[in-house]
């Protein structure tokens, strides 16, 4: 029966209850069994086929149930990656938009400063020209000149010089406000000072009582002066010193 289409199998069991219940409604005793039987087979294929009709009916809607779910399942997975998509493709915009924008901070502070270095640079090239004309300017003085400029450079330093009973027209004793006392021998333009004369002045220095000394040479110093003065409280000076302490009082 299950090759028959619903309709007709129940029209059929229908039939036969129809046929069974007349057979049974004449009250032929010969004819009464069959007529039972006919009702009884109508009746229960008419209740197997609603029962069956029922079942199907709720298996076709669990199907629709079920297909509604995996739709409904479906398209919430396809709206969660197109919101993910588009979150993905803002931030992605966002992240752009920041490494652009920090691009041109970077480039901005990279040229502020590329421009502050070449200032810097202008800046100590313009002090150094000033420092090596000063220095140029120290080498062209005679040596009256030169003594009286050395001690109008220490006067301004606030070491106020005078004549000392040192034995040497070169030497100068140097007083601070505080009564702190120093020396400061100056060589003869174009001599070098060697460890010899560094020596010397470190002698005078503590003969006199002065807490420090100042060796002055334009032209400079032998390799053997630097190394022992580093042991001693003594000042090599030359002409790009004396520049720079120019510039210094200039300033102040």
């Amino acid at each position: 029966m299950t090759g028959i289409p619903k309709w007709r199998a129940m029209f059929g069991f229908a039939a036969l209850a129809v046929i069974g219940l007349a057979i049974v409604r004449r009250d032929i005793q010969a004819e009464a069994p069959a007529g039972a039987l006919l009702l009884l087979t109508g009746g229960l294929g008419l209740g197997w086929e609603a029962r069956r009709a029922w079942l199907n009916d709720r298996i076709r809607r669990a199907h629709t149930a079920a297909r509604e779910r995996r739709a409904a399942i479906s398209a919430a997975r396809r709206a969660r990656e197109q919101l993910a998509r588009h979150q993905r493709s803002l931030r992605r915009r966002t992240d752009e938009g920041a490494r652009e924008r920090h691009a041109v901070i970077a480039r901005a502070e990279h040229f502020r400063n590329l421009g502050a270095r070449r200032q810097e640079i202008l800046r100590r090239s313009m002090r150094e020209q000033e420092l090596s004309g000063a220095a140029r300017r120290w080498h062209a003085l005679d040596a009256g000149a030169f003594a009286a400029e050395l001690e109008s450079v220490f006067s301004r330093r606030g070491l106020m010089p005078m004549r000392g009973d040192t034995g040497d027209l070169r030497d100068v004793i140097l007083t601070t406000a505080a009564g702190a006392r120093s020396v400061a021998r100056h060589m003869p333009p174009g001599l070098q000072a060697r460890a010899r004369d560094v020596q010397e002045l470190d002698d005078i220095r503590r003969r006199v009582g002065a807490e420090t000394a100042y060796l002055v040479a334009l032209a400079g110093f032998t390799s053997a002066a630097v190394r022992l003065s580093r042991t001693l409280p003594l000042t090599l000076v030359e002409a790009h010193l004396l520049a720079a302490w120019q510039q210094q009082d200039v300033r102040t």
